[in-house]
């Protein structure tokens, strides 16, 4: 007679050389065991497991989760198992990384086949773009190299992952409980100064900035401005738009203003700073005015050509370096403010995703300013062991100017300070005299001409 026994390390059940119960688990051969752990049926437990997943517990409005089953039962009957999945599968797209979109890995889901029916329907609906479908394939034989498919959602489910009404868990959802969303912040104080920094920030720019930017997103006004970009850019933007700010129409944009170490003033919740430039005009003013933005013309340049005394060529220093680099003004802009941070030769050749002409426009741009701005080449080194030097300067210099701008010209609102600009709501008269006291301060405090243009933000 054969005999059974437990063997050691792996709690299976063995019996003689050979034998098909080598693999059979040994609670399956003694009396009274049962197959759940911890008292907790198989249903429950993964249940619980997905609760406790990586964005399970993010806001989502309703509304999108509704709007992606619509798309998904199409191509499967909904039951609950697939609703769940539908909830967190809409979780996790609704804020999805600008670079390397949402990953929705399968073994996320309850089971291989229902991540693998989420995947196809997303794709087949047009819910989402997949970056890679061969992602999960490992390369070289390293599974390290392996990663979940990612996504990009369309317009249309970002759009309606927007109002106040949002659920957090699937049994919410279901049994149509909502909660009201998150409001971005609750300070009291919503500007946090920085003393070492050595820039201040004139007292009528604090007190305007305590106040609010005097600024709101027209929701109406986005989407129409988002729907004359290219298709392929248009979620990417959006999610940008969502993080500068916010999911819900407000009255008034009011985030909290922190001063970094080296004087610039940065916003989170929301990151209005962040805003993109060609969705600007979606801004308004609370009090009806028209929105204009002043900014200065190669600004960072000009502030380095300063610290190293070289003299800039007449007119457009950019524009002077493509000509004679043959490519055009852009593309050199675009090699020379990182090589003005300290980016050397090398990180444009290694870096993992570098720009696409970067490298071969970097020595033609060198060649060309060796030529015409033989001191900055000379003073590069100077710049890169004072990496906090141009962004100190320049918040120095910005601030000054628009804090002589509000109170010369009587504007009591903030807007929106950027790096090198500043987005304001008033006349046209007001306008052209920020745009002067901005040239006539700028000029004041560096001894030389810094060009400002203004315009509307229409």
């Amino acid at each position: 007679m054969r005999t059974k026994r437990i063997s050691t390390g792996n709690g299976s059940v063995t019996g003689s050389t050979g034998s098909a119960k080598a693999s059979r688990p040994a609670s399956r051969c003694l009396p009274g065991s049962s197959a759940r752990c911890g008292g907790l049926p198989a249903t429950k437990r993964r249940c619980q497991q997905r609760d406790e997943q990586y964005g399970a517990d993010r806001q989502i409005a309703p509304r999108a989760v509704e709007f992606l089953e619509a798309r998904l039962a199409g191509y499967h009957k909904l039951n609950i198992t697939k609703r769940r999945a539908c909830i967190y599968a809409a979780q996790l797209l609704s804020r999805y990384d600008l670079k390397n979109g949402a990953r929705l890995p399968q073994r996320a889901f309850s089971s291989g086949e229902t991540g693998r029916w989420i995947q196809e329907g997303l794709i087949e609906s047009g819910l989402a773009v997949c970056l890679d479908l061969n992602s999960w394939k490992p390369t070289h034989g390293d599974i390290r190299n392996a990663k979940a498919r990612a996504f990009v959602p369309c317009l249309d489910f970002l759009w309606s992952d927007t109002g106040p009404d949002v659920v957090s868990t699937f049994a919410n959802y279901y049994s149509g409980r909502f909660d009201t969303r998150d409001s971005l912040h609750n300070c009291t104080h919503s500007l946090v100064l920085c003393g070492s920094s050595g820039v201040d920030i004139p007292e009528i720019v604090a007190a305007a900035l305590l106040k609010g930017t005097g600024l709101r997103c027209d929701f109406n006004a986005l989407r129409a401005h988002l729907m004359c970009l290219p298709e392929e850019t248009r979620s990417r933007k959006l999610c940008a738009a969502f993080a500068s700010v916010g999911r819900v129409e407000c009255d008034e944009l009011h985030p909290i203003w922190t001063q970094h170490g080296w004087g610039r003033l940065y916003a989170s919740k929301p990151a209005l700073v962040n805003m993109p430039k060609v969705l600007l005009p979606a801004l308004r003013d609370v009090g009806g005015s028209q929105l204009w933005e002043v900014d200065f013309s190669s600004y960072e340049l000009r502030i380095a050509a300063k610290i190293t005394g070289q003299k800039l060529p007449e007119g457009d220093a950019y524009e002077a370096m493509a000509d004679g680099a043959g490519i055009s003004r852009q593309r050199v802009k675009d090699a020379i403010n990182p090589m003005l941070h300290g980016q050397r030769i090398e990180q444009c050749w290694y870096s993992k995703e570098p720009n696409s002409t970067l490298g071969k426009d970097r020595p033609l741009v060198e060649r060309e300013m060796a030529r015409l701005l033989p001191n900055l080449v000379a003073g590069m080194d100077h710049l890169r062991n004072n990496d906090s030097l141009l962004q100190q300067e320049g918040a120095r210099i910005f601030f000054s100017c628009m804090g002589a701008a509000m109170e010369q010209c009587g504007i009591s609102s903030a807007g929106l300070p950027k790096h090198d600009g500043w987005v304001f709501g008033g006349t046209q008269a007001q306008a052209q005299a920020v745009r002067d006291i901005f040239e006539h301060e700028s000029a004041r405090l560096t001894g030389s001409h810094f060009p400002v243009k203004c315009g509307p933000i229409s």
